[in-house]
């Protein structure tokens, strides 16, 4: 959302921190909801989703 706005800088060093080695877009968040609105996911039950590209399990 602030990505024009924000110094090249620090979105490489975020960037850097990500296992999939780039931002998420809105069509990545989407394919999370369709899927779980499909009947593909019939068996998860009250699951968290972390839709950050690997961030959260990095320390870099």
């Amino acid at each position: 959302m602030l990505y024009d706005e924000t110094p090249q800088e620090y979105i490489s060093e975020m960037i850097k921190k990500q296992t999939s080695g780039r931002f998420g877009t809105a069509e990545d968040i989407a394919n999370i909801a369709v899927w779980l609105s499909s009947d593909k996911s019939a068996f998860c039950n009250g699951e968290l989703i972390m839709a950050d590209g690997g961030l959260t399990i990095t320390d870099r």
